[in-house]
């Protein structure tokens, strides 16, 4: 089923007439003025419904469903205001159901959902697993209240039970201004469609996206500043932390958070699903991810000799290096425990013109490698640096990059093997031990005394 929305007006209510106002581009409106409204609405719509300009503007009482396979469509130059923490629900809010939003305005004739009383948030609008919308030209003004799925103004909540990213929602020149909370949800594996872009999301009360990371490779160009928390967050924990298909976490502008403040060793994890595949995350230059206290990268988790599942191309370059840090106020050495390669690491993986800085903090894990002769002979056996390599790689896949601030060693080479020498290219700043460990030799003792570069 389809909803259609239309006509222009202010946002006090007073209608707009041609050529009575301008998008935040600068573009002038050729909206014209309604002239059969304001009609309410309230009850789940199943059936095809086109909301028109002329009968505006369209107050929302109450939250319904865009159900049964019904498309609610908005027209151009519309304006929908919504009352405090009501929104619209698209193919719910009762599960399994279907349901389509079509909100497409132009340049020139745009499309408003602001709350109905100034001051007084509205809740959302929120796509489901089943669901569809398709959004241009729009702008969602003051939601994101504290009933709206996660806070945000616009959420798209998919299948976790599916690995695959699913794409619910197609953005257009959307902007997302003044939400309560959060401009943006993404979480059970909902997606943005490939084609989104231009989205902007400024003045948030929070952060401008939170996001399950499966959905992170879709989140589209545009602009993510101007909001109390200009971070991407990912709540790294409780099954929103894995990224089981092949993704690109772009470059937007605002630094990637990695678990909520109030988190407990939040993690972003890279293992395929189904596990006979391999998941490759790929990291544009320029990308900075923030860690919470404990947290860590696991490019892998599991121990063993069995081929990981996961693998992580992060190419950087000398004037935007992709960086790795605590997401401290005040940062320090062991903040959080840094990457962790588990398994036998593929050979995809590429670390060039990264920084990793402040970790090397506690993992729990010891004997992976020879005794450190740096560290204390209580804790001589302790597996913790900035990168753990927990399983023999095909070669150095750390090249032209930074450690700096480690709490522990800068490389633990963490296999039973001959050792690959991650020195030759790398620079290491403040590391607490040595630059790298001693891998455990295939037969016979660790060497005496045990190497360790400092």
């Amino acid at each position: 089923m389809t909803i259609l929305l239309a006509a222009c007006s202010s946002s006090d209510g007073t209608p707009v007439a041609d050529g009575g106002g301008s998008d935040s581009d600068g573009t002038q409106s050729t909206c014209a003025a309604p002239t059969g409204g304001p009609t309410m609405h309230q009850g789940h719509i199943t059936a095809d419904e086109t909301w028109t300009a002329a009968t505006g503007p369209h107050i929302v009482t109450f939250s319904f469903g865009v159900q049964k396979g019904a498309t609610l469509t908005i027209e151009p130059c519309s304006e929908v205001r919504l009352a405090a923490d009501h929104g619209i629900d698209v193919a719910g809010p009762n599960t399994p159901d279907t349901g389509t939003l079509v909100a497409e305005g132009t340049a020139d004739r745009p499309i408003r959902f602001v709350a109905d009383q100034p001051g007084k948030p509205w809740a959302g609008l929120l796509v489901r697993q089943g669901g569809s919308a398709r959004l241009a030209y729009v702008t969602l003004e003051g939601g994101g209240s504290d009933a709206a799925r996660n806070g945000a103004a616009l959420a798209i909540l998919g299948d976790q039970s599916q690995p695959a990213p699913q794409e619910l929602v197609h953005v257009d020149h959307v902007t997302i201004s003044g939400a309560d909370t959060h401009g943006v949800s993404i979480e059970g594996h909902g997606a943005f469609t490939a084609d989104s872009k231009e989205l902007v999301i400024s003045g948030a009360g929070s952060y401008p996206v939170r996001a399950w990371p499966n959905g992170l490779g879709t989140l589209p160009s545009g602009s993510y500043t101007g909001n109390a928390v200009d971070e991407i967050l990912m709540p790294g924990g409780g099954g929103a932390e894995n990224i089981a298909v092949d993704m690109t976490l772009h470059d937007r502008g605002v630094p990637y958070r990695v678990g909520l403040v109030t988190s407990n060793a939040p993690e972003l994890r890279v293992s395929a699903a189904p596990a006979t595949t391999v998941a490759t995350l790929t990291i544009e230059a320029g990308v900075h991810i923030r860690f919470g206290k404990g947290g860590m990268f696991a490019i892998e988790f599991a121990t063993g000799t069995n081929p990981a599942t996961g693998a992580v191309v992060a190419e950087g370059t000398a004037s935007a290096p992709i960086v790795f840090t605590s997401a401290e106020r005040t940062p320090a050495a062991g903040d959080w425990v840094g990457l962790r390669f588990g398994l036998k690491p593929d050979a995809r993986n590429k670390l060039d013109h990264v920084r990793v800085e402040y970790a090397g903090g506690q993992t729990g894990i010891d004997n992976f490698s020879c005794d450190n002769p740096a560290r204390p002979s209580s804790s001589a056996g302790r597996n913790e640096a900035a990168i753990l390599i927990l399983g023999e790689p095909a070669g150095a896949f750390v090249t032209n990059s930074t450690i700096a601030d480690s709490a522990g060693d800068g490389i633990e080479r963490g296999w039973s093997g001959p050792p690959i020498d991650f020195l030759a290219t790398n620079t290491f700043q403040n590391v607490a031990y040595c630059k790298q460990s001693y891998p455990l030799p295939q037969s016979g003792a660790c060497p005496s005394p045990v190497p360790c570069e400092r």
